[in-house]
């Protein structure tokens, strides 16, 4: 399911499992994939989330896991990994990682070893 698609769902309150056409559903002008919280947990659209809150939730979240010396940057690589194990191409994943060129990526990646 896309993103989108997610968030849809999430702001219009439908379960997991039921069948709905989201193209019925109306955002209003202006209204962003990551929005804000308000202080009573309502949903505001038109604001981005702060990203001091983004991290200190993934702190706390990564404290009460047990993971130690976990950052959220740390992310980065594993999606970075993921996306190559999957055949993206290093420029496409090099694009949606914010750098200009793919070589960064391309001196990090070797070809698994090989079993024998």
């Amino acid at each position: 399911m896309a993103e989108r698609d997610k968030h849809l769902r999430l702001v219009a309150g439908i379960p997991d499992g039921a069948t709905v056409n989201l193209a019925l559903l109306k955002l209003p002008e202006g209204a962003l994939m990551f929005s804000a919280f308000g202080a009573a947990g309502e949903i505001d659209l038109t604001k981005p989330r702060d990203p001091h809150a983004v991290t200190i939730g993934f702190l706390w979240r990564v404290k009460r896991l047990g993971f130690k010396d976990l950052r959220f940057h740390d992310l980065r690589g594993t999606h970075e990994t993921m996306l190559l194990d999957k055949g993206v191409p290093v420029r496409v994943v090099a694009a949606r990682c914010g750098q200009r060129r793919g070589r960064p990526i391309a001196q990090l990646c070797q070809a698994p070893p090989q079993g024998g």
